[in-house]
């Protein structure tokens, strides 16, 4: 007997819920000397250097902010938040 199947109702919660805990991080692009650029997320934020998870792997690292793009291939993220790209 065929295992039964989830409602779309459920479905749709799980996709809402999966877009909720995305929309709540501010993603970044990090360059990368391999793969080019790789996503992550700021979880802690000083002055010129943040704290990025990097999405694949969810190892962290230190980063300046005038390295890094926002997620829609912006600078517009490390020009608010880097000193010297204030200046």
């Amino acid at each position: 007997m065929p295992a039964p199947r989830p409602s779309e109702s459920a479905e749709a919660a799980r996709a809402a819920a999966l877009q909720a805990e995305f929309n709540e991080k501010k993603w970044v692009w990090v360059p990368d000397d391999k793969e080019g650029y790789l996503g992550g997320w700021v979880i802690n934020e000083d002055e010129e250097m943040g704290d990025i998870q990097m999405a694949a792997g969810g190892e962290v690292k230190l980063i300046s902010y005038c390295s890094i793009d926002d997620a829609y291939g912006s600078s517009r993220f490390a020009e608010y938040l880097c000193m010297p790209c204030r200046r």
